[in-house]
């Protein structure tokens, strides 16, 4: 439950954009919020780094402050993006998060993109985790040089997202 807890904005900013941006604006929009992804990526690492130097604790007393803000930002703020005609009356034997690949399997699409995403957050989350103790241990890397360099990785990560999204699908068509 913590977990998803923390790691719900992902899932909740999907889910806000596909309920308010028409089907033809949503690759779009989702690259968009990609690029914002790896702008946090650029941002947050250097911050990181800088915010190591008075202390190893430090970056994570200000991760769990920037967290806090977003919880309460999306409670007391976010409306409710799902029109009332969308929405589905609460029933636990929904609740199961492994039913959802029942539902998906009904579309033979969406079980591979599934798979995709998997992927992408798995090998996205790896990096990230590892690099700082890797860096540091081979190279003797200060927090600062780390937090750059995942600032690099951030900004390569944006660039591609919000600059490439939409040339790509405008190219290639979205199936709706």
């Amino acid at each position: 439950m913590l977990s998803g807890i923390c790691g719900a904005s992902w899932v909740i900013a999907n889910a806000c954009i596909a309920d308010v941006t028409p089907p033809e604006d949503r690759a779009r929009a989702f690259g968009l919020k990609g690029a914002a992804f790896g702008l946090g990526f650029i941002i947050g690492p250097a911050i990181g780094g800088i915010l190591g130097m008075f202390g190893p604790r430090v970056p994570f007393y200000a991760a769990a402050a920037a967290s806090l803000a977003n919880f309460a930002y999306g409670y007391f703020l976010l409306p409710e993006t799902l029109k009332p005609e969308n929405r589905r009356p609460f029933h636990l034997r929904r609740a199961n998060p492994f039913g959802a690949f029942k539902v998906f399997s009904t579309y033979p699409s969406v079980l591979p993109m599934c798979a995709v995403l998997a992927l992408f957050f798995f090998f996205t989350s790896v990096y990230p985790a590892i690099w700082p103790f890797w860096a540091k241990a081979r190279f003797g890397w200060s927090e600062l040089y780390i937090g750059a360099t995942l600032a690099g990785f951030g900004l390569v990560m944006a660039l591609f997202q919000g600059g490439l999204t939409g040339p790509v699908t405008r190219r290639f068509r979205e199936r709706l």
